[in-house]
């Protein structure tokens, strides 16, 4: 019987939350969903506001959180969006993610 492993269990939830949300971006794009990784910007992708909006709007519907428009200012990265959604999903607001993400590490 395997023992529950905690930190490979969050792992896995992150790993699919990056893919629900890299996976979104790719079809609101019409891009490949390899060429987006955690690190690339929302500007150098390309996403204009409509696109954000529909993306947000997925990703709300999706996992049943709601982004204001003031968290909304505050993403730059693809990764902001995965740590702002796993932070709304567990209750923390998402401009404390985004915070937290800035922060160096150490």
């Amino acid at each position: 019987m395997q023992r529950f492993d905690a930190k490979r269990n969050q792992n896995f939830v992150s790993d699919a939350l990056s893919e629900k949300v890299q996976a979104t971006l790719a079809a609101v794009k019409h891009l490949p969903q390899e060429k987006i990784s955690l690190e690339s910007s929302l500007a150098e992708l390309g996403l204009d506001s409509l696109d954000t909006i529909t993306l947000l709007f997925e990703l709300e519907k999706h996992f049943h959180v709601s982004i204001s428009d003031d968290q909304v200012r505050s993403l730059r990265t693809v990764r902001d969006i995965v740590e702002g959604v796993r932070r709304l999903t567990t209750g923390a607001t998402l401009d404390s993610a985004v915070l937290d993400s800035a922060k160096p590490a150490g």
